[in-house]
C-alpha cells in the first residue's frame, strides 16, 4: 500500500503521525467528514466515490446494555427546551476599571430584545453597584450579555457579591452569585 492510499483511508490521530502526514503529502489527512474511495475491479475499471468515517472509532458502537449509540456531540434543534437559566461564566476584579468584570449567557433560549445587568453588593452591607443594561446579542444556541463593567467606589476594598440579571419582554433570569475579593 503506498503512502499516499495510506494518508487517505486512515486518520492522522498521533500529533508525530499529523505532524509526518503534513510534511509527506500535503491534504492527506483529515480530521472528519468524507474521504475519497478509489477502487479498481477485476475489469480494469477505476470508479471513485466518497466514504464517511466517523472522527471517533467508538461512535455508533452500542451501548453495553445493546441501547443504540447516542452521539453526545450532537446539538439537537428540533425539540423544545423546558428551561431557560442564565450562566455567570465570568467575574474577577480589573484594575483597569478600577472594578469587576462579569460575562454572562442564557443558556436554554435565543432570543433579541433582552438586556443584561451585573450587580455587585458590598459583603460588609454596603450599597449595591451595577453596570449599564447591555443589550444581549442572540447566538447560535445561547443568548450572549457580553462583557458587563461594574464601576467600584473609590477605595472599595473586600469581598463583593456578584450577580447578573437578565430581562426581556419574555423573560426574567438571575444567576447564581459569585463572589469577587476586590484587592
Amino acid at each position: 500500500m503506498s503512502v499516499r492510499k495510506y494518508l487517505l483511508t486512515h486518520r492522522c490521530a498521533a500529533v508525530p503521525l499529523a505532524l509526518t502526514c503534513g510534511l509527506l503529502v500535503l491534504g492527506g489527512c483529515s480530521t472528519g467528514g468524507t474521504q475519497a474511495d478509489t477502487t479498481t475491479t477485476a475489469d480494469g475499471t477505476t470508479s471513485t466515490g466518497a466514504t464517511g468515517s466517523p472522527a471517533d472509532p467508538t461512535a455508533g458502537t452500542p451501548a453495553a446494555d445493546g441501547s443504540p449509540a447516542v452521539d453526545t456531540d450532537a446539538v439537537q434543534t428540533d425539540a423544545p427546551v423546558d428551561s431557560a437559566s442564565l450562566v455567570l461564566a465570568r467575574a474577577e476584579w480589573s484594575p483597569g476599571l478600577p472594578g469587576i468584570e462579569a460575562a454572562a449567557f442564557v443558556q436554554g433560549l435565543v432570543e433579541t430584545g433582552g438586556e443584561c445587568t451585573a450587580v455587585a453588593e458590598p459583603a460588609d452591607g454596603g450599597d449595591a453597584v451595577s453596570s449599564e443594561a447591555t443589550e444581549a446579542e442572540p447566538g447560535p444556541a445561547t443568548t450572549e450579555c457580553g462583557a458587563l463593567a461594574v464601576v467600584l467606589p473609590e477605595g472599595s476594598t473586600g469581598a463583593w457579591a456578584v450577580t447578573v440579571t437578565y430581562t426581556s419582554g419574555s423573560t426574567e433570569l438571575e444567576s447564581e452569585t459569585v463572589t469577587v475579593d476586590v484587592p
